[in-house]
């Protein structure tokens, strides 16, 4: 268990790389890589190779199971034709949404096929990835209730 001059020294580590804008780079380097990546995606076929992903922490601690998404079946319909998926990312205030105080970092929104895919990327610790997640899956939760078609 680490000593408590380890908390304080993390404590006093933190407030540095948050005055000097460390966590914030970090996140728009990853979320412009993601952007970068969807844009090129957009028409090509690219499944994985496999139907179960396992991510699994750097020291084998923890896994956890995933399932790949079929990236060409959100990006561009052929059967329809739908050709308009735009992207969008990190909008001060995205209006394709509605006007809310949520900002999802991207928006890929098709106005033809009236799908819209929000991701909202977090770039946790190691120890706070699950914490981390859930946390933005029900920061997001009643947004996304409000966007799906009533049946």
């Amino acid at each position: 268990m680490p000593k408590q001059a380890d908390y304080r020294e993390c404590l006093e580590l933190c407030k540095i790389t948050l005055s000097q804008g460390r966590y914030t780079w970090r996140h728009n380097r990853v979320l412009q890589e993601l952007a970068s990546i969807i844009n090129r995606a957009k028409g090509e076929t690219i499944l994985p190779k496999t139907d179960v992903l396992i991510f699994t922490t750097e020291g084998g601690a923890k896994s956890w199971h995933g399932r790949p998404v079929r990236i060409t079946n959100q990006i561009k319909c052929p059967q329809d034709g739908c050709d308009d998926w735009d992207l969008s990312a990190d909008l001060p205030d995205p209006c394709i949404i509605k006007e809310t105080r949520l900002r999802p970092d991207i928006v890929i929104h098709s106005a033809s096929m009236q799908q819209l895919i929000m991701v909202e990327l977090i770039v946790p610790y190691e120890n706070r990835i699950e914490e981390a997640h859930i946390y933005k899956r029900e920061k997001y939760l009643n947004l996304t209730k409000e966007l799906r078609p009533s049946d």
